[in-house]
C-alpha cells in the first residue's frame, strides 16, 4: 500500500517531534565560534608571523569538523543513542585538543621568514612574546632587498635566544647604516677577527656590562651561511654587550659595503 511507504516522521506533529537540546546546541555554537577564531589566529601566525601554526591549525580543523557533525545530529536526531555517543566523543576530543594546543603553545616558536613584507609586525611580535629588547635593530627594512632572511629563536630553559635579519641592498642604504651604527658603537672590528662566534675585546668599554673586569669576551651570533666567502671586509659594530658569558645579551650590526651585505643581530 502507498500509505506504508510514507515516512512515519512526516505523520508526527510539531509537538510530537523530539525537542532539541538547546543547551547542547548553544555550547556547540560557542565551540564553532572559538574554533573558527583559532583557525584564523593560527593562519595569521603561519602565513604572516612565519612561526609554527600549521599543526595547530590542522588539529583545530579536525576538531571543528567534529563539531559540525555533532551539530547536525543535535538538530536532526537530538535524543538518539548515536547522538549521545557523538557527544561523548566530542567532549573527549575537546579535552585532547585543549591539551595539545596548550603544550604546543608552551614550547618555543621559531620565527623564520624570507620576505621583508611583514618585518615590522614580526619584530614587534617577537619582542612582545620573548621579552627581547630589539630597539637596536632597524625599525624598517628598505625596499628591493635580496637574499633576505629573518630568524627569531626565543630563549628557552638554558638556551639563549636570538633575533637576526640579513639581506643585500644598495650602497646608499649601507652607507646610512654604517654611519648610524659606527656613531653609537662601543666596539668595532672585522668579522674575520671573530673565532668560533666569540670575540675578545682588547679593552673593555665602560658602556659594556661585565661580570669581571678581566672578562672581555662576548658572542657574535652571525649567520655563517650568509657570510660564507664574505667575512673579509665585513665590519662588526657592537651597540650593546655583556661580557658575562653565562648571561649574554648583545646587539650589533655587521656591514660589508664592498659586497653590499648587512646583518642586524640581537643575542640574549
Amino acid at each position: 500500500m502507498d500509505n506504508e511507504s510514507i515516512d512515519l516522521n512526516e505523520l508526527l506533529t510539531e509537538k510530537e517531534q523530539p525537542p532539541v537540546n538547546e543547551k547542547a546546541l548553544k555550547r556547540n555554537t560557542v565551540c564553532l565560534g572559538i574554533g573558527t577564531a583559532f583557525i584564523l589566529y593560527y593562519m595569521f601566525k603561519a602565513f604572516v608571523l612565519r612561526v609554527s601554526g600549521i599543526f595547530q591549525m590542522q588539529i583545530t580543523i579536525v576538531w571543528l569538523a567534529l563539531q559540525l557533525v555533532y551539530r547536525n545530529r543535535l538538530i536532526k536526531a537530538p535524543r538518539t543513542l548515536q547522538t549521545r555517543n557523538i557527544g561523548i566523543t566530542n567532549a573527549f576530543m575537546t579535552f585532547i585538543v585543549i591539551v595539545v594546543l596548550f603544550c604546543t603553545n608552551v614550547l618555543p616558536e621559531i620565527m623564520e621568514a624570507h620576505s621583508s613584507r611583514f618585518y615590522g609586525i614580526q619584530k614587534k611580535w617577537f619582542a612582545m612574546h620573548s621579552g627581547a629588547d630589539l630597539s637596536g635593530l632597524p625599525e624598517t627594512v628598505p625596499d628591493n632587498v635580496t637574499d633576505y632572511t629573518l630568524k627569531g629563536v626565543p630563549s628557552y630553559l638554558q638556551g639563549t635566544g636570538s633575533f637576526r635579519v640579513s639581506f643585500r641592498c644598495s650602497d646608499d642604504v649601507l652607507a646610512g647604516y654604517e654611519a648610524e651604527y659606527a656613531a653609537k658603537a662601543m666596539y668595532s672590528f672585522g668579522l674575520d677577527e671573530v673565532k668560533k662566534h666569540k670575540y675578545k675585546a682588547k679593552e673593555p668599554s665602560p658602556r659594556a656590562e661585565s661580570s669581571a673586569e678581566e672578562d672581555r669576551s662576548f658572542i657574535v651570533a652571525y649567520d655563517e651561511d650568509f657570510w660564507q666567502q664574505h667575512r673579509k671586509g665585513a665590519v662588526v659594530y657592537v651597540t650593546a654587550a655583556s661580557h658575562d658569558m653565562k648571561r649574554q645579551h648583545n646587539s650589533m650590526a655587521i656591514i660589508n659595503r664592498k659586497d653590499g651585505m648587512a646583518e642586524f643581530i640581537r643575542f640574549g
